[in-house]
């Protein structure tokens, strides 16, 4: 799975941090007689360290590179971000197609991951497959996302599908203009 990481201090994120928890503590509340355990008060203690392998159902896509995956048997959740891939914010253009573009891949779907990282937010960071589609590679070729270039490996299979997509002028590569999601946080102050 591929993972895009954004290097700004934590410290600067604790309104949305604030948010999260309170939604996940709705989300956990509301979701309790199924089993899930309580991993939004437990802040990011779930995530995985590189190489650890993860499997579940997908419970909820958050964006086009984030989604969670319960594991029924171990009544756990994780929240993981799509290695090596950067989708558009929600603000931007494709924003939400690209949201709805990783949940018709993943949603609902029995998924593996290869952690491959942790980010600043703890989330895990991995190479995804749902339902034996590798959910990274298809949302870079299907243009609904980039490569996220500064992490991703140099000889990645990600970079000849993100070249045939802009060729093919597929997903955002319609706009010839389309401003990465890196530039849109840095022109913007942050993300969505």
């Amino acid at each position: 799975m591929h993972v895009s990481i954004v290097n700004t201090p934590f410290a600067q994120h604790k309104p949305q941090a604030n948010a999260a928890t309170l939604l996940c503590t709705i989300l956990v509340a509301g979701l309790a007689t199924i089993g899930l355990n309580d991993a939004c008060a437990k802040g990011n203690a779930n995530a995985k360290s590189a190489g650890a392998r993860l499997a579940g159902e997908v419970i909820s896509v958050a964006d086009g590179d984030t989604l969670t995956v319960f594991n029924r048997e171990a009544r756990t959740t994780y929240k993981i971000r799509l290695a090596y891939i950067d989708a558009p914010e929600k603000a931007q253009p494709f924003g939400a197609r690209a949201k709805q573009a990783l949940s018709a891949i993943c949603f609902g779907k029995p998924a593996k991951v290869l952690v491959v990282d942790t980010d600043h937010y703890g989330r895990s960071v991995g190479q995804v497959s749902c339902d034996g589609i590798a959910a990274n590679q298809k949302m870079v070729a299907d243009g609904m996302a980039w490569v996220y270039r500064k992490y991703a490996p140099r000889d990645s299979d990600l970079l000849a599908l993100e070249q045939n997509a802009r060729a093919d002028k597929r997903g955002l590569w319609v706009d010839g203009n389309a401003i990465p999601p890196w530039e849109f946080r840095r022109i913007n102050g942050g993300g969505n």
